[in-house]
């Protein structure tokens, strides 16, 4: 396995990287003192007093060309740790590689060595079956799934990501039919909520 831990001296390489993934897959915009807190907190977690985690990496020619970020987490309802990994990106340039099967395996093996559920998953607007099959090869059978609505992708397609609702199997004989079909969308109003300020 060509992948890395991560060290203090990656930083500026991933944020590099983080800047990349952000223009190939990102809805908000980007605040660099946040990516680096972040990046901080997992790799100099005992400065930090918060955060702790693991980044896997592989090394480019002259970059980072993939990484995974994996963070000690915990569901709001309960103190329980669990892994949830933030970002598995690999640069455009290598995508032609076994990078991102690597960095899924780096992320099985670090849920069996720490032992705590690790909850990972794809929101994209490219490329979603492709990606969602390498998932399930990898992981098994996913749990559920993200919607997004009222968002602008950065690197926004024109086609939307919709040939994973599609029944790959013939009916008895019949031609393929989509499995989930369209929403119909109802018009209605709504009534005006209260926007409270930031302060």
């Amino acid at each position: 396995m060509t992948v890395r831990t991560a060290t203090v001296r990656d930083e500026s390489q991933l944020m590099s990287l983080c800047r990349a993934l952000h223009q190939d897959n990102g809805i908000f915009t980007m605040d660099d003192d946040l990516v680096y807190r972040m990046l901080h907190s997992i790799l100099q977690p005992e400065q930090d007093k918060v955060g702790g985690g693991v980044i896997g990496v592989i090394d480019g020619d002259d970059e980072l060309a993939a990484a995974i970020c994996i963070m000690f987490s915990h569901f709001w309802y309960s103190h329980d740790v669990h892994l949830e990994e933030l970002f598995n990106f690999v640069r455009p340039e290598y995508r032609r590689t076994t990078y991102g099967r690597e960095m899924l395996e780096f992320a099985k093996r670090c849920q069996q060595t720490l032992g705590l559920p690790l909850f990972t998953g794809i929101v994209t607007n490219k490329r979603l079956e492709a990606k969602v099959t390498m998932y399930r090869k990898k992981l098994g059978p996913p749990a559920g799934a993200f919607f997004v609505v009222g968002a602008t992708w950065q690197n926004e397609e024109t086609r939307p990501c919709d040939d994973l609702w599609v029944n790959r199997h013939a009916d008895r004989g019949s031609k393929q039919v989509e499995s989930i079909l369209p929403a119909r969308m109802t018009t209605m109003t709504l009534p005006m909520m209260p926007i409270a300020s930031a302060k």
